[in-house]
């Protein structure tokens, strides 16, 4: 039941929009590393872009459940020579394969900001010279603060979310990265950085 109220809630909306404008970024032919990607809800529901950029999307999760959905429904949706799925934990890699790595939601699974760094180095290590790794998160701060209230609220009826993504951790999180932020939603705060190698 709290799968489907996350669903209706963010994965339909926010966790979307992150794919969607994760994926406007990405030039045709890419190949992309996908970073927590769950059953896939989220980033099945942008078959369209995949298609048309002719995208190779490589998915890693952990959780073993997750990724048997993630690929049942990767073959409903007919993208088995587009989408892969490796059940594992994200590691730093000893080879840089992919153009883009995304990190849609996933990096405030990660508790201290010195992990969510790490997490970050670590998708880094996976994209060639001059690749990118695109994160999308909720952010708070300032203003912004006025949502926290609707996020706890979630957490406690519908899915666990972890510790916020404040804007006084982003120095820490991209200390000496070239990095930029951009606002991809009016109403709320829902931001797209985009780490450079």
């Amino acid at each position: 039941m709290s799968g489907l109220i996350y669903r209706l809630l963010i994965g339909a909306g926010q966790t979307t929009l992150g794919y969607k404008e994760a994926f406007k970024r990405c030039q045709s032919g890419w190949k992309v590393l996908d970073v927590g990607t769950g059953d896939g809800f989220a980033l099945l529901r942008n078959k369209d872009i995949i298609l048309e950029k002719n995208l190779s999307i490589v998915c890693v999760e952990p959780d073993a459940q997750a990724a048997k959905l993630l690929e049942l429904e990767i073959a409903k949706e007919g993208l088995e020579n587009q989408v892969k799925v490796r059940v594992e934990y994200l590691s730093h890699a000893s080879q840089s394969e992919y153009n883009c790595c995304l990190c849609i939601t996933t990096l405030v699974v990660f508790p201290t900001t010195e992990e969510r760094r790490d997490c970050v180095d670590m998708c880094l290590s996976h994209v060639k010279p001059a690749g990118k790794v695109i994160l999308h998160q909720t952010l708070y701060g300032g203003l912004n603060n006025i949502f926290l209230l609707s996020r706890y609220l979630t957490s406690f009826t519908a899915y666990y979310l972890y510790r916020p993504l404040y804007l006084n951790d982003l120095k820490s999180i991209f200390s000496g990265r070239l990095w930029v932020m951009e606002s991809i939603h009016w109403l709320a705060p829902f931001m797209l950085f985009t780490v450079s190698k």
